[in-house]
């Protein structure tokens, strides 16, 4: 049963992270060509995604990730809105980091399990 569980809470987070991911590019790409309007509606999806796979992930993992990346995604956002090309890809790349470590850290592997 627990075996069971590990699998889909990995489901879950390994899907869930995919779909930020993909905005959080396309934010990214925005800023590099510093399409301001483009990165901010972006981050706009980012954030709604986020405002909803966050309960989720709230059972799922430590509470520590979750506000490690509310305050990336925070930064993030003032970066973009300040037009500060350098600093918001910084912390996008930040904020990626964050969201593809969690599924992986949280994976149910030989390493994890010893």
């Amino acid at each position: 049963m627990i075996f069971g569980i590990s699998l889909i809470s990995q489901s879950i987070l390994f899907r869930t992270s995919s779909l930020l991911e993909k905005d959080l590019s396309r934010v990214e790409d925005s800023t590099v060509s510093n399409d301001w309007d483009n990165a901010e509606a972006s981050l706009k999806k980012v954030r709604e995604k986020w405002s909803g796979i966050k309960k989720t992930w709230a059972m799922l993992i430590d509470h520590m990730e979750i506000d490690n990346i509310d305050i990336t995604l925070s930064r993030v956002e003032q970066y973009i809105l300040c037009k500060d090309t350098s600093s918001a890809l910084a912390e996008a790349a930040a904020l990626m980091k964050y969201i593809r470590h969690i599924p992986r850290k949280e994976a149910l592997n030989l390493e994890n399990i010893f």
